[in-house]
């Protein structure tokens, strides 16, 4: 969930309050230091045609979200920030030159945006654990560290081995780069080295496209130079410096600061980075930066010129194939194409294949590949551009693997996609059951589509030859992740596969549930009361729908015979009743996965169908004031829920508290203490909105505290809190300690703090989708005064005291501080309003100790999510 800020102040412009203010003069003690600042900028040189890269770290005392902003003096140089990407912590072990024992973070920005490749499978290694307990085994001074093998000699990995990723913005002529080693191209696997920050004579430019760049060091300096003077033989260290912990956290705290240069300009110029905080408060640093030519570019050696990427491809027997290739360098040399066996060596007649290379321009050729007469099969083959005039030399070269399919079978599809303008969230994630992907393929083609491993359709070629399309039947997608493979077929042989396509169905909930699980399963719904504060004595029920829009036997739910058909459907189903006989306990109720449900609420009598205007559900075109009458927290990917209904037309108080019960399949656990970021695809950013409302009984009295959320691993609350002794430990919520590790992470983010009124008005984080967050609130006080005064969270008096949306986490034996739906809630207008996809959860906090359900009035902190 990458914490960067992109939040203002409410536009009070736009906002009506009551009594929010009375003129007079404010306290001393209730005004708010300027506390916010910023690191020292000391840019080394640009190099013409190259990015330098300058480490930014902002700090609020307070624990304010910031925002970068830079500026410089000449048009000629370029100055932007870098705020997107995940931070990587790792806390290492070892002896510094003296011989003490030093323990410490090492922090490094991740550049997902220019490395996403890289970083996605680096990330996946740190999250399965991969580098805890490692070392750094190999340590030159002034050139690198590194690290990540776990045979600690140079010779170890993970297994797994990915290609090179290069950007030609990432050359090494900044400090402290973060890349991957190899011991040749597209050799990656788990080792990593650090370039040594303690030198500034000279960087290895040597290394430039031989090694995928992918972060920088923004803080622990120290620790790095300790590492780096830690005493070796050769370059193994004479004892281990250890890797205790490796973790990605998410945080605002820092950023980069890029530099970069027009034309061949060369001179000096002044450069400014602004922090600025959520009161709009500001730190200024100001450094000089000067361009110059490129030593190793003009007068010592080129930067090697490198393949851009290449996909595998197939063609039928007896069909000659051509595409285009390209590559890029930096020094603008004349650039060689080649194609070669695997080994490197040359092509031969034995090699099934001729080939012919045509340069178009300097920087592409096209390629024709020729396959012999009658061959089919698999030929491995590898491509390469170099810009050393003439050479053979492999090394020369970079290259990558390329496989062609020669087939008499029909050819499978090549790319498989969500088609554009469906209703998706990202590429591989919906929240409609119905999504339309598009299919490339050779024109003319019978192609099939097959979901989980089942035919399901045909694809129908679209005006544009070779591009297929195919929508969804309703009740086919499950929710959770969908395996959808394509192949093309000529009436008697199949052809091989597509890639697979993973579609992650994630319904909105807020008005239809959809039953968790796999085909055909039978699933045990488990309905948990939790209120009730209502005057009526209400009746509480489910029936099957058609579809997602709500049609019951093709019925709309708009229709004036709508409620009838549901009675005649008999689907439906009594789940709680306040009416003489009826139950608030605990409901199992069994249906099949897949099934889509409604909810609906019968005010003061059982189910009626000739009385509709009795009857409201989360179905809003059946209710006849034409409002929402529920509400719902989702996790959508897991389907866990809490609703909350209203019983009075009009909307009542819009408390959603007349009736409120969770739902969730008896396998799963029941904690809805996290809040899942599950609007796209695993790992990709999505921007959630966080506002603070008032309740009637705060109206708009400024926070004296601090409300905020911090990262989390899993559904439970369970966090990270590795320690030297214990590189592995985590913590769940009531474990000792977890209030002061939760609150110490770099991933605890404040949204509003003391002087903020409740409005309106949103403040966005980004997140990455498939991660966890908890929701924590100081009522009097911060979290840093929290962890200064106690960190044990006890509950004395006068305490500086926290309170967690997990109750377990809680100082008053684990009562609950946060719900979903309390009393006392705010008027809400704009109820309903939001795009059903972004599911707003309104949580409504309780500052006060061993209180009662009364007592969730202090504020309401809402949040959505949209890409």
């Amino acid at each position: 969930m990458g914490l960067s800020r992109l939040f203002s102040r409410p536009d009070n412009k736009n906002t009506t309050r009551t009594n929010r203010r009375v003129l007079g003069f404010d306290s001393l003690e209730d005004r708010l230091v300027m506390t916010v600042s910023l690191n020292t900028i000391t840019p080394p040189p640009v190099l013409i045609g190259k990015h330098t890269y300058i480490p930014l770290e902002a700090t609020d005392t307070n624990g304010l979200p910031v925002t970068f902003s830079a500026t410089t003096t000449n048009s000629n140089i370029q100055a932007n920030i870098i705020t997107s990407g995940r931070t990587l912590v790792l806390n290492v072990t070892g002896k510094d030159a003296s011989g003490n024992t030093f323990t410490g973070d090492l922090v490094l920005k991740l550049f997902e945006d220019k490395a996403p490749k890289t970083t996605a499978r680096f990330i996946q290694l740190v999250n399965s654990g991969f580098y805890n307990g490692l070392n750094f085994h190999r340590i030159v001074s002034g050139f690198v560290a590194q690290g990540g093998d776990p045979l600690g000699d140079g010779t170890g990995g993970s297994g797994t081995n990915f290609d090179d990723e290069f950007n030609s913005s990432l050359t090494f002529n900044s400090f402290g780069l973060l890349a991957m080693a190899n011991a040749g191209d597209d050799d990656n696997d788990s080792q990593f080295f650090i370039t040594d920050t303690a030198s500034t004579a000279s960087f290895p430019q040597h290394l430039n496209f031989n090694h995928n760049i992918f972060g920088q060091i923004v803080d622990g300096l120290d620790i790095f130079q300790k590492i780096m003077g830690t005493p070796v033989t050769g370059s193994t260290p004479n004892t281990e410096v250890n890797i205790n912990s490796a973790t990605v956290v998410n945080t605002n705290k820092y950023a980069i600061l890029d530099l970069s240069s027009t034309g061949n300009f060369t001179g000096s110029a002044s450069v400014s980075v602004t922090v600025k905080n959520s009161k709009n408060e500001t730190a200024k640093q100001t450094g000089t930066v000067t361009v110059q030519q490129d030593s190793v570019s003009n007068t010592l050696t080129n930067d090697r010129a490198y393949l851009n990427a290449i996909v595998d491809r197939q063609t039928p027997t007896d069909t000659d194939i051509s595409f285009t290739v390209t590559g890029t360098d930096l020094d603008n040399n004349n650039l060689t194409f080649v194609v070669r066996k695997d080994d490197f060596s040359e092509l031969t007649a034995a090699d099934n294949v001729t080939v012919t290379v045509t340069k178009i321009n300097n920087n592409s050729a096209t390629i024709l590949i020729q396959p012999k007469a009658g061959f089919t099969g698999l030929v491995n083959l590898k491509i390469g551009v170099s810009d050393v005039t003439g050479s053979t030399q492999q090394t020369d070269y970079d290259t990558q693997n390329f496989n062609l399919l020669v087939t008499d079978a029909p050819l499978s599809p090549t790319n498989v996609k969500i088609a554009t303008g469906t209703t998706v969230v990202a590429d591989t994630t919906v929240s409609s059951d119905t999504p339309t992907i598009e299919i490339t393929a050779p024109t003319g083609q019978t192609v099939k589509v097959l979901l989980n491993g089942t035919q399901v359709g045909t694809a129908t070629e679209s005006t544009t030859p070779g591009t297929y399309k195919y929508t969804f039947a309703a009740n086919k997608l499950l929710p959770g992740a969908n395996t959808v493979t394509t192949l093309t077929s000529d009436g008697t042989t199949d052809s091989l596969p597509s890639a697979a396509l993973t579609i992650n169905f994630a319904p909105s909930m807020q008005q239809v549930y959809v039953v968790p699980g796999a085909a055909g399963e039978q699933v045990s719904l488990r309905f948990d009361f939790l209120a009730a504060t209502a005057a009526f004595k209400n009746e509480l029920g489910l029936f099957v729908v058609d579809d997602l829009a709500g049609k019951v036997n093709g019925v709309a739910p708009s229709a004036s015979n709508y409620w009838s058909q549901v009675a005649s459907s008999g689907s439906r189903q009594v789940i709680f009743s306040f009416l003489p006989g009826g139950s608030r306990a605990t409901k199992t109720i069994t249906l099949t996965a897949g099934t889509k449900i409604a909810f609906y609420l019968s005010v003061n009598s059982a189910f009626t169908a000739s009385k509709p205007n009795q009857i409201f559900s989360t179905l809003k075109a059946t209710n006849k004031d034409n409002i929402f009458h529920a509400e719902n927290y989702t996790d959508r990917t897991g389907n866990r829920a809490v609703y909350g209904f209203e019983d009075k037309f009009g909307g009542g108080d819009r408390d959603f508290d007349d009736m409120v019960f969770s739902i969730r399949k008896n396998t799963t656990n029941p904690a809805v203490g996290a809040l899942a970021v599950d609007l796209a695809s695993a790992g990709t950013n999505v921007k959630t909105s966080f506002a603070m409302l008032p309740t009637l009984n705060s109206r708009y009295r400024a926070i004296t505290g601090e409300i905020g959320i911090f990262q989390v691993l899993d559904a439970l609350g369970t966090i990270a809190a590795p320690t030297a002794a214990d590189p592995n430990r985590t913590l769940k919520p009531g474990d000792a300690g977890y209030a002061q590790a939760a609150l110490s992470q770099l991933s605890k983010q404040v949204l509003f703090t003391k002087g903020d009124v409740p409005a309106e008005t949103t403040r966005s984080v980004n997140m990455a989708a498939g991660s966890f967050f908890g929701v924590y609130f100081v009522p009097k006080g911060t979290a840093a005064t929290f962890l200064t005064s106690n960190p044990g969270n006890n509950l004395t008096a006068g305490a500086t005291n926290a309170y967690f949306s997990f109750a377990a986490a809680n100082p008053d034996g684990g009562k609950e501080h946060m719900r979903s739906y309390g009393a006392n809630a705010a008027p809400r207008t704009q109820t309903g309003l939001f795009p059903v996809a972004n599911d707003p959860v309104r949580i409504h906090m309780m500052g006060k100790p061993n209180g009662t359900t009364n007592n969730f009035s202090d504020f309401i902190l809402t949040y959505s999510q949209s890409v």
